[in-house]
């Protein structure tokens, strides 16, 4: 028996393996070169895309702050008294505050060779609205002055620009009264258009496929439960993955936006929150039903009380700079159940459970893996990683309980058939 063991092991970790490479490659968005604005002016037009591939900006572009500008006779007196402030990231808060609006101003030389240029623009926590030469190209949500207007959207767009002009001028408006920054959350990626539209593909089939990955899991533990109801991990599992994708497809600002295109920033938080409510309150019941079908304790209780009020108060607070303050408790109130819930699962280990060890390897790598993406919430660099082993570790896990049930199962059915022998001898 030995030797099975450890050829399931052995095919645990290819498995392991094969799911991390099929999430690195392809679909990891393809490498930039960096290039940095001399004094918001960025010159490529000696920049061979073919042979180096895209890049991304990276530099200092003219600002007026709380100035809403557009490309015409008037724009001369902005472009003197405007300051610089950086294109790969979100305005200082400290000099300009959180919540404000303003425009950018920058120019590019383009490639003399290339009749289009394609452009990423990355998530932007504001509405915002782009001009080029005048024209108005796209935008998102409204920009506004006012601070009723509250509306700002978040999204990563590719937009294809003619190069027809030896060197032409962007604004970039910007209005924010909801979010806790303002500005670019990432940089901005210049390239042809083949480039930019394999980025996205890229990028969007990774995200679809922890999505479709966790959906189809969530319904197969389900469908456990409809044929075993005393195996309660089962559903409790099965619901965290489903609300899980949920959570994924609003967080994520991909898939959401795919489907329904128009849904609100205010929206999008919103829904993306409360399935986060509901996707950790089944994490922590399901590694309590790994040991033994019981009532919530006090503690447990407490916890949960906690979390749905730190959850009311990001809701009360939306659009608010406190809200931040209540985002940090929600986060810090989501490690304290994932903590709890990997002391659970030690517990029932120590009770020598059924598929323990293989359940505390996946917790522990996924807890490792959040807490060091949480030190920089706009750059989620392994979390994709780590809900892959946290979810198929688990699925492992409660695929051993099975077996080990059957096995239970099969064996009783064994005595049961001897003992019957034994007695018709008996007789």
């Amino acid at each position: 028996m030995k030797w099975q063991v450890k050829l399931l092991w052995i095919v645990i970790f290819i498995l392991v393996v094969l799911g991390i490479g099929i999430l690195s490659y392809p679909f990891s968005e393809i490498t930039t070169e960096t290039l940095t604005f001399d004094e918001g002016v960025l010159d490529i037009s000696r920049h061979r895309f073919d042979m180096t591939g895209p890049v991304s900006l990276h530099g200092n572009i003219k600002y007026v702050h709380e100035k809403i500008v557009y490309d015409d006779e008037f724009i001369d007196p902005y472009l003197e008294k405007a300051e610089y402030a950086k294109v790969d990231g979100f305005l200082d808060a400290k000099k300009y505050g959180h919540q404000t609006f303003g425009t950018y101003i920058f120019e590019i030389i383009p490639p003399k060779h290339l009749k289009v240029l394609a452009v990423e623009l990355p998530d932007i926590s504001s509405s915002y609205k782009m001009w080029v030469d005048g024209e108005f190209i796209t935008g998102l949500g409204r920009v506004d002055w006012r601070k009723s207007i509250e509306e700002p959207m978040t999204k990563r767009t590719r937009i294809i620009l003619p190069v027809n002009e030896k060197k032409f001028r962007v604004l970039l408006q910007v209005a924010n009264f909801d979010n806790h920054h303002t500005g670019f959350q990432d940089q901005i990626v210049i390239g042809t258009p083949d480039q930019i539209m394999s980025r996205q593909l890229r990028s969007n089939l990774r995200e679809h496929l922890v999505i479709t990955t966790a959906i189809l899991i969530g319904l197969y533990h389900m469908s456990i439960y409809a044929m075993r109801t005393d195996e309660k991990a089962s559903l409790h599992f099965g619901l965290f993955s489903i609300f899980l994708a949920l959570t994924l497809s609003f967080y994520g600002e991909k898939t959401i936006y795919e489907i329904y295109p128009m849904v609100s920033w205010s929206m999008r938080m919103q829904q993306g929150y409360f399935f986060a409510v509901i996707t950790i309150l089944s994490l922590m019941r399901y590694t309590i039903l790994l040991g033994n079908d019981r009532p919530d304790t006090k503690l447990e209780i407490v916890l949960q009380v906690i979390f749905i009020l730190t959850y009311a108060g990001m809701g009360i607070t939306l659009g608010q700079v406190i809200q931040l303050y209540w985002i940090n408790a929600f986060l810090v109130m989501i490690m304290v159940i994932g903590i709890y819930a990997f002391l659970q699962l030690v517990k029932h280990l120590k009770e020598k459970a059924v598929g323990m060890r293989i359940a505390i390897f996946g917790l522990s790598i996924a807890l490792i893996v959040f807490m060091y993406d949480m030190t920089d919430v706009y750059d989620e660099t392994y979390s994709t990683y780590g809900l892959f082993i946290f979810i198929f570790s688990q699925a492992l896990a409660l695929g051993f309980r099975y077996s080990e049930a059957f096995k239970m199962n099969v064996n009783l059915a064994g005595e049961l058939r001897e003992n019957t022998r034994t007695l018709k001898k008996r007789k």
